[in-house]
């Protein structure tokens, strides 16, 4: 009886922490909806929405095609990644709302075939 006691203390304990724990900016619900918007409009439009300011060398993002993307009440970190994989680039380093854009690896690069 004692452990089941100490086991559901440890449970109720981790379950708190866990939903004490401050949302990180990336949560934040957001509804876009880009339609042919350039690449870097969209992000910045996209981290004044979620207060996430998105850093990145600026020949990153050079010659990226637009963003046709819609999303209704879905996490800004979704929506990022939906604009960013598919353009071989990351996110990285998060500290506080300060947010790096990177390229991703080679191997980590997800590439729709064509049929």
């Amino acid at each position: 009886m004692k452990q089941c006691l100490a086991l559901a203390g440890i449970v109720l304990g981790l379950v708190m922490t866990a939903w004490a724990q401050p949302a990180t900016p990336l949560h934040a619900k957001v509804t876009v909806n880009y339609q042919g918007m350039p690449f870097a409009d969209a992000l910045a439009d996209l981290g004044k929405r979620a207060d996430v300011d998105f850093a990145f060398a600026h020949k990153t993002l050079a010659g990226l095609d637009p963003v046709t993307l819609a999303m209704d009440n879905v996490e800004a970190g979704r929506v990022a990644m939906r604009m960013l994989r598919p353009r071989g680039l990351k996110l990285e380093k998060m500290d506080g709302r300060l947010v790096a854009v990177v390229k991703a690896d080679p191997f980590d690069e997800i590439r729709p075939q064509r049929e």
